[in-house]
Formats: structure tokens, sequence, C-alpha cells
């Protein structure tokens, strides 16, 4: 039985650590060189902290995790843990353990505290396997669909001569029932709404308020100035996802009426397919954001609309909207130790979905 040497990387070495220990040149990369000065840039990182744990063969990486800091902060308590993030195994190596071998080594070093989201099916039951994270809050809410070819959605899927043959089909049904239904949709009037887009975030004027994770000026500044993604559409098979995209911008809008004069919605924008992350507003006026985004949607043929808060979503489902139809999702957050998010709030964007 192979004895699998593990290597760390820690925050204080990360910058060079590749460039002054190199892995042969056709390995996969454990980290992009965005996501290099996004962990560096962590306002909530230490220099101790490991963030990068991989195995190698023959200086090919055949194994990777990686790991990033924040902290939970409330009127009673102070918990400091780390987010798992890039989770990869090379195809030739899966089922030997090697994932969970990173984990426990990763559970160890970050105190026994770790958190997981934004994640795929099959990670989460890898995680969920593990049997270390014992507590989880659950979050459920809607993707919507509109203008999506559906071959988009099941490229990698490796469908069948049949199968291909009657998503053809199903396709030019969804396409057709789209083209009407955007025909016979009329935007919102909103007249007394101003909505302002904006590319910049305003502490004194966006306060998220009493958020779970009391992500604040820092933390955003960090995010929007040091993203995962770029905007290039070569593609690089150095790193096994997707970190070069035709485009993707985040966006701010203010509102502003006679009743409400600090409220906003935060959302990022990738090809076409827009993900709410962060928002406030009154109760009573919930429907002002619903209904905004619902016709930037219309106007900018948006193609999928994602949201995970509960209400967020709800509220969108029962106005009038162009899109075709839409499904349940769920990403709730899981950790290794036990938490109370209660009377706190807790946000789409937050972990690592506002990177993505």
């Amino acid at each position: 039985m192979n004895k699998w040497n593990i290597q760390k990387v820690a925050l204080a070495e990360l910058e060079n650590y590749f460039q002054e220990n190199p892995l042969h040149p056709s390995s996969i990369l454990p980290i992009t060189p965005e996501r290099i000065k996004s962990y560096c840039s962590n306002p909530r990182a230490l220099p101790s902290d490991i963030v990068i744990y991989f195995i190698t063969e023959n200086k090919r990486v055949i194994a990777f995790r990686t790991v990033w800091a924040d902290h939970i902060s409330t009127n009673t308590e102070f918990i400091r843990f780390g987010w798992c993030s890039g989770n990869w195994v090379d195809s030739n190596y899966r089922r030997k353990g090697l994932s969970l071998l990173l984990l426990n080594e990763m559970y160890n070093d970050w105190n026994q505290k770790l958190m997981f989201t934004n994640y795929a099916p099959a990670s989460e039951a890898a995680y969920e396997k593990s049997g270390l994270f014992s507590y989880h809050l659950e979050r459920k809410g809607l993707r919507f669909y509109n203008a999506i070819n559906l071959f988009e959605l099941y490229e990698e899927r490796g469908l069948n001569r049949s199968k291909k043959l009657a998503l053809f089909i199903m396709n030019v049904i969804f396409k057709v029932a789209s083209t009407v239904k955007n025909i016979l949709f009329q935007k919102y009037p909103l007249k007394n709404i101003v909505g302002e887009e904006s590319p910049i975030f305003i502490k004194q004027k966006h306060s998220i308020g009493q958020s779970f994770f009391s992500r604040s000026e820092s933390e955003f500044n960090w995010i929007f100035n040091k993203p995962w993604l770029i905007a290039n559409q070569n593609t690089d098979p150095s790193y096994p996802f997707s970190w070069k995209v035709n485009s993707f911008t985040y966006s701010f809008v203010s509102f502003q009426s006679q009743t409400q004069s600090d409220s906003f919605l935060l959302f990022s924008v990738r090809e076409g397919k827009v993900k709410v992350l962060y928002w406030k507003c009154n109760e009573n006026e919930f429907d002002i954001l619903a209904k905004w985004l619902v016709n930037y949607c219309y106007a900018n043929k948006v193609k999928i609309l994602t949201i995970v808060d509960a209400k967020f979503a709800a509220c969108v489902n029962q106005i009038r909207n162009p899109f075709v139809w839409s499904k349940n999702i769920s990403m709730n957050i899981y950790a290794t130790f036990d938490f109370n998010a209660q009377q706190l709030s807790v946000y789409d964007g937050d972990g690592d979905y506002v990177f993505t």
C-alpha cells in the first residue's frame, strides 16, 4: 500500500511557493494566480494558516485541497475556522482515500473547525461520508431559467444518441416558450423608485447589518479587488476548474424612494447568469428588489437567475416574471462544529459563493 506524502503550503510562503518548488510542466496546479492573490490579501488570514494540501507522484499533483480563513463573530462567541474550497483528485487515483486523507489533515491543522458550501452534489456526498460535518444550516432556494440552451446544461454528461435527440426536441420547445413569454412580459414601471447601478460598494451607504459572518468594508474590498475569476476566453488546462470566463462582473444597485433610502442589491453576472449575493431592505419593501431584479433579467436577456435565500426566491417566483421554469435548489452550510445562527442573517454570497 502506498504511503502518500502530504505537502502543505502556509500562507506566508504561498506567493512564491510554486516558483521556488516547481512541479512537472504537465502537472495540474492546485491553485490559480488569481486565488493566490486573493488568499494572500484575505483580511482574516494569518501567515501561519495552511491553505494548500496536495499529494504528488513524480512531481505531478494527483490530489489537492485548498482552504481559506474566516470567522464568526457574535455577541456571545468568536470562532475562527477554514472554508473548504478547491478539492480535486486525478481520475487515475480516485477511490484510494486521497481526498479524505487530505481532509483529515486539514481538519487537524484547523483545530477541528471547518465549513463548506457552494458544492457539487458529488462533493457534498463525499464531505458527508467523512463523518466530520455534523452540523449544518439548511438553505433552499430556486433557480430560474429563461433563454438558455439546454445543451449547455448537459454538455458534460455524456448523453447517448437517443437522449441527445430528446434534448434537441425539448430545447426547441423551451426556446419557443421562452420567446413567447418574453414577448408577452411587461416590465414593472417602478416610477417612484430610483435604482442606481454603480461599480462602487460604499460602506457608509451599504451596510449589511446583523450578518452571521459579519463581512464589512475590508472584506468586501478584498472580494471585489481580488476576484477568483478573470475575463479571458483562453482555456487553461493547468487548473481543473473554470477560472477564465468570457465575462464576469459584480453589480451594485442602490434604491431610493420616499420611504427607502439605504436599500441595495448586490449580484454577480457570469456569462449571462445572475447570482444574487447580498441585499438590504425593509420587510415591507422586499418586492421592490424582486421587481427591479426581474426587470434587469428581462432587459439583459439573463439566461439563469439563482437565488438561494428562500424568502427572496419565493418573492421572485410569486410575481409576474419572464422565466420559463424554475427548480428547487439547496446550498446548505455544513460545519464540523456547533454554531448558532439564530437572529442573524445568512446571505447567498457567504462562503466562497461570492467568488464564483
